[in-house]
Formats: C-alpha cells, structure tokens, sequence
C-alpha cells in the first residue's frame, strides 16, 4: 500500500517556466529586479487589488525580517512585539533576528488568530513598551474582518505598527470576498514548495503606504536606494531571483484552476467529520488550504488518529508546537495565560492535502479520522 504524504508539492512545469525566464535569459538579467521580477510584482498587486504596493522577497521570513524592520525600526525603547504563540516558529525567528523582543499572547477560541480583546488590553497596559504586533493569519485562512478591523483600530490608538504574517495565505478569501494582502501596514505571503502558491522559495510583501513600500525595497537591497546609495542600514539580501519569479509567473497563470481544485479536495475531506467530533477554522471555506487542521474531541481521540495514520501509511501531522513552551523561547514573556492555544495544541490534527490528492487516497485519510 503506497504512503499518503502530507503534502506533495507541484511546481509549474519547465516549458512554461522558460516561456517567462526567456525575458530574462534575452536581457542577460538574472537578479536585482530583473524583467520577471518587476513583471511579477505588477501581476501580484493586480492580483490582490486595491492600491497596494509588491516587493517580492526570496523567502517569506526574509520577507517578515525587512517588512518590521522598516515598519519598526530599531531605535528607541520599545523593543517588544506581540506575537501569537500558537504560529510557527518563522514569525518568532523573524522578530529576533529584527533587533526585537517577542511577547507571547493567545489566541481566541472561535476563530484561532490572535485574540483581539487581548491585544488591546495588552497595548493600554504596556503600549509603552510594545514597538509593534505581528499577527498572523493562523493556517492561511482569512481572519474575520471584524478581527482584522479590531486588531489595526487597537494598532492605531496606541501607535503602533500592525504587520500581519500571511504566510500560507496567498489566494485565501475573506468574509467579504476579498483576497488577503491588504491587512495591517504589511502582509508577508510565503511561495515556498508547500505553500498553495508553490514557486520552490520565496515570497512577497504588500504595503499600502508608497514611502513605506520603498523602505521594504531597500531593506531587500542591503538598505541601497536607486542611486546606490545606504540610506538604510543594516539591509540585508532578500531579493527574489528571476528563475523564482519565472516560476511564479507561471503558477500564477493555472492558480484559479489549482485553488479549485484544493478546494474540492478540502471539502470531500472534511464532508460528515463535524458529525465525528472534529471542528475546523471559522471561515476556513474561502481558505487557499496548505492542509486540513481539524480539532478532535479530546487529546485522545487525536493521539489514536496518529497512530491509527501510522498504521494506514497515511501521514498525519500536528501543528503548532506552542512557540512561548520551547525551551529556546521561554526567557521570553507571556501576556496570559495561553489557555486556549495550550488546549489547541493538544488537540489540532492535520490532515495531508495536494493538488493531485486521489479519491482512493481521500478514502484512506477519512477512515482513519472516523475510526478514531
């Protein structure tokens, strides 16, 4: 019996890769910003809409690392940025590689992003000390607006910048039937092979306000302007290369036909789990779905899934290892106490997702979840 993976990336195929590096091979330009590079950047804030500005990224944590440090800056007193502790450790990574310190908070039991009523009681008791939030769009899926409003309305009372960690979240809707892209200051999106929008390694960050969009660019570029000259320092390499913004291009052109099919596979998966005890994300329906987190009834029922999934050569995974409970993490402060992403974590189980998942394979992934 073949093993179901958890995740089978695809990228585009080589002939219409080349269609678009060709603009790059004819120019003998293969990096800074190159044709597909700039080509890709139009396409990107096109295809999110509104009057965003797209810097492309070589890595979606790079792309985090440059979006706080022109959001935020490394000068001044405040050093702490209120993160969820139920995300993956990249956010963090990225936090402290920024010059900054993170601050752990929750997330809220019905929709799993950070608890809005907890940020704000966190920015009147601390806004002193706090140089931003990143907020994370938790598995990809699209906070409801009323979140993502309550989040930037607390970020602004207290000036403080918002960025929100998209990763997994190019091509999610949310409940107005808007694309993710616009949340926050910046929204970082990860490209990397298991991401819906799979180009291999990469990323993008989107910005509403021009000057801010300019200082992320030159973040990219070692802090250079166009004249080459440092105006920002210290900047780092984080560009995209033209051979990953060819291949963007070209995922770009087949992603409406791969989200429909993710969505059809996502919802032949989860048809009849409510009614075994599993729950999924609010809104979770207009999600790009990397994979299929469900919450089980218990600790238990997800711990016999797990074995059961072994058994069946059907991999099953967890997701998230709560960050504020890692060993390397713990000096660092936690704003409650993380009732809720505790009891997340104890129970999430993830279910494998591909664009090419086969109904037999289906068949497989939903036995082990009913017999658990």
């Amino acid at each position: 019996m073949d093993w179901v993976p958890f995740q089978r990336p695809r990228l585009p195929p080589a002939d219409r890769v080349e269609r678009y590096f060709a603009l790059a091979r004819d120019a003998h330009w293969f990096s800074n910003e190159g044709p597909c590079v700039r080509l890709l950047g139009d396409r990107l804030a096109a295809y999110v809409g509104g009057s965003l500005h797209c810097t492309t990224v070589s890595s979606g944590t790079l792309g985090l690392m440059v979006a706080l440090r022109a959001a935020l800056g490394q000068d001044g007193e405040r050093r702490e940025v209120i993160v969820p502790s139920f995300t993956y450790i990249a956010s963090v990574s990225a936090i402290l590689w920024a010059g900054l310190v993170p601050a752990f908070m929750d997330v809220a039991r019905d929709h799993w992003h950070l608890d809005p009523g907890l940020l704000a009681e966190a920015l009147a008791e601390r806004g002193d000390r706090v140089a931003g939030v990143l907020a994370c769009s938790t598995f990809g899926c699209a906070p409801p607006s009323r979140v993502t409003a309550a989040w930037e309305q607390a970020c602004r009372r207290y000036e403080v910048p918002l960025i929100v960690d998209s990763a997994a979240g190019f091509g999610s809707l949310d409940d107005r039937n808007r694309p993710l892209g616009g949340q926050g200051v910046a929204e970082v999106f990860s490209f990397h092979a298991t991401k819906p929008f799979a180009i291999g390694e990469g990323g993008a960050v989107f910005a509403a306000d021009e000057a801010l969009s300019e200082r992320i660019g030159r973040q990219t570029k070692f802090g250079l302007d166009a004249r080459r000259a440092l105006v920002d320092a210290p900047g780092l390499n984080a560009k995209m290369s033209e051979i990953h913004a060819a291949t963007a291009l070209a995922a770009l052109d087949d992603f409406k036909e791969v989200l429909a099919a993710r969505e059809q596979r996502s919802e032949a998966l989860r048809e009849g789990l409510v009614e075994h005890g599993f729950e999924f994300q609010a809104g979770c329906e207009s999600s790009a779905w990397q994979f299929i987190p469900a919450l089980a009834s218990s600790a238990a029922v997800r711990d016999e899934a797990l074995d059961l999934a072994r058994s069946a050569r059907v991999e099953l995974r967890t997701y998230h290892e709560p960050l504020h409970a890692m060993r390397a993490l713990s000096r660092y402060e936690a704003l409650d106490d993380l009732a809720v992403t505790r009891d997340l974590a104890e129970r999430m189980l993830s279910m494998p997702l591909a664009n090419d998942l086969s109904d037999i394979e289906i068949s497989r992934i939903r036995a082990v979840l009913t017999r658990a």
